[in-house]
């Protein structure tokens, strides 16, 4: 579960009992249940004030020890704070082979390959439709991806070759 004060709490669903708390705004499990994908904003305080990291942690699920990171950007400094619409990672996702993580970043969708740990494409709506993106689904055979913005607009991603799109 997911909560405004940029927190995610793990529950055990049979004993209704929570088990862990990350800091974050969005969660993933891997199609495998063996990694816990969580994106958010995380500051630093340093001289001049409050910088915002846009991070992706990844987390064994077994021993829930942390066992990558990815910086989805430079460090930026809002005088909103991480509220600020559009400077957080707000929605993440596996494709169904678990070889893909994709999640939102800035106005745009990034894709990553697990095992290379780099990305492979960076997927920018038409600037009409350009806005957070407030989720992301794969098609169960991982050859189409769906993303719905805060605006209602749904695009539609042919990802063989990462070429095709449509708009909605």
């Amino acid at each position: 579960s997911g909560a405004k004060n940029n927190t995610i709490e793990l529950w055990l669903v049979p004993e209704q009992r929570r088990i862990s708390t990350f800091k974050g705004k969005c969660a993933a499990f891997s199609p495998n249940g063996q990694l816990l994908a969580i994106g958010g904003t995380y500051s630093k305080n340093v001289s001049g004030g409050t910088y915002y990291y846009d991070l992706i942690k990844l987390w064994s699920v077994p021993d829930w020890k942390e066992v990558a990171m990815l910086d989805g950007g430079l460090p930026y400094k809002t005088e909103y704070g991480a509220n600020d619409i559009g400077t957080s990672v707000m929605a993440i996702t596996f494709s169904p082979d678990g070889q893909l993580l994709a999640f939102e970043d800035r106005n745009k969708i990034m894709l990553w390959s697990i095992a290379k740990w780099q990305a492979v494409a960076t997927l920018k709506p038409p600037y009409y439709l350009r806005q957070w993106e407030a989720a992301i689904a794969f098609s169960p055979d991982g050859q189409l991806m769906a993303s719905a913005n805060n605006n209602s607009a749904i695009s539609l991603w042919k990802l063989q070759g990462v070429k095709s799109y449509a708009g909605f």
